[in-house]
């Protein structure tokens, strides 16, 4: 019996060395994919001409952070694509804005600075949580890890979010599933094209008091009175989006990075929704035309192409909340921009190209004004 017990233990125990052993083989060989981005501050010019202060995520062509290269902000930041091979986000960031800054992507579990910071905020005494996630100072560099999975993800800033990630620092992150043309495990998400789309909203009284320091005074107390008055698509104006050819299957990834929740609406063929906050559905919702998409949500569609569809076809997709025009004052109708709004066009064409590796997403309407290192030797991968 005591052999027996002996020899069972034994195996127990050279069961837990090979588990032990296996993680750390897994561990050791993890292959890390690394982002080098700088929040910085910026202007743009909203429609109407109105000029605004805005944050934003620039990508570090020198990959070294130290000096200036030039980049200019945008939101949304650049997108992060993760290669399908890769195990290992990481982020480094240098915060080159005024105020603390933290990073969090939901969906992805964080291994690097993922606890939360407190402040003795009340005249309790009461420790308030001020970041969801370990900060970094103004002027300093951190660095944040994530396990990754395949999804569409939105990074954006943990500290002050509802202030920050309405400011401009988000930007969309993705990972395909061993190939760049299937979104997840699921054979059923294999797709031809793809397009990111971002649904985000401005209160230039927001703007304005976070750039003066007034935010957090009876003159803006909170985002409890957040008033938007512009609602962009990708950051900018309308504008047609080419998405491919008839017949073929295009993934759509949705982003709402306001406060408020946003219907996006197609005219024309039907959709699949397939995911959200990158988890697969277990099932699928065919022939929608519409989804609800809640603040800081990401959702994947799957859209067919019709057969009868022509090069040059436009199908509306637009806010069925209608965030449809730009700085409408209401009482006396004052439209700037009617044309303008959540509004924009799925066009029929040339496929576009996807971005690999990190990309910038696009310059901001007015760039801003920045004192440049002119000793910048731009790394070329």
């Amino acid at each position: 019996m005591n052999g027996k017990k002996n020899f069972k233990t034994a195996m127990a125990l050279f069961a837990l060395v090979i588990v032990v052993f296996s993680m750390r083989i897994s561990t050791s060989f993890a292959s890390t994919f690394t982002a080098y981005l700088a929040a910085r501050e910026f202007e743009q010019t909203m429609p109407g001409g109105e000029i605004v202060t805005m944050y934003g995520f620039v990508q570090d062509s020198n990959r070294n952070l130290e000096n200036y290269c030039g980049e200019i902000p945008t939101a949304p930041g650049p997108l992060i694509n993760i290669p399908s091979t890769k195990d290992v986000l990481r982020i480094k960031l240098r915060n080159d804005l005024g105020v603390p800054v933290s990073l969090m992507i939901p969906g992805l579990e964080q291994t690097s600075g993922k606890d939360p910071h407190r402040d003795d905020l009340d005249s309790t005494g009461r420790m308030r949580v001020t970041s969801f996630r370990e900060e970094t100072q103004p002027h300093t560099i951190g660095t944040y890890e994530w396990k990754t999975r395949p999804g569409t993800f939105m990074l954006r800033s943990g500290s002050n979010p509802a202030v920050q990630v309405q400011m401009g620092l988000y930007a969309g992150v993705k990972q395909d599933y061993r190939s760049t043309r299937q979104a997840y495990k699921e054979v059923t998400t294999r797709h031809i094209a793809e397009q990111m789309i971002f649904f985000s909203e401005i209160d230039p009284d927001l703007h304005k008091a976070v750039a003066d320091g007034s935010y957090g005074t009876p003159a803006y107390p909170s985002t409890i009175h957040y008033k938007p008055k512009y609602f962009l698509i990708n950051g900018g104006n309308a504008s047609s989006l080419v998405v491919g050819r008839r017949r073929e299957t295009v993934l759509l990834r949705l982003f709402n990075t306001g406060l408020q929740p946003r219907v996006p609406t197609l005219l024309g063929p039907n959709w699949e929704v397939i995911a959200e906050d990158g988890y697969a559905y277990n099932y699928s919702k065919n022939d929608q035309y519409s989804t609800l998409l809640t603040a800081m949500k990401t959702k994947d569609i799957l859209l067919k192409i019709p057969s009868s569809a022509r090069t040059g076809d436009r199908y509306p997709l637009f806010d069925r909340k209608l965030g449809l025009m730009n700085n409408v004052n209401v009482d006396l109708m004052d439209i700037n921009d009617p044309e303008s709004g959540m509004l924009t066009y799925l066009e029929v064409g040339a496929r576009p190209r996807s971005g690999s590796g990190l990309w910038p997403w696009g310059a901001p309407k007015t760039s801003g004004s920045y004192d440049t290192d002119q000793n910048c030797v731009r790394v070329i991968d």
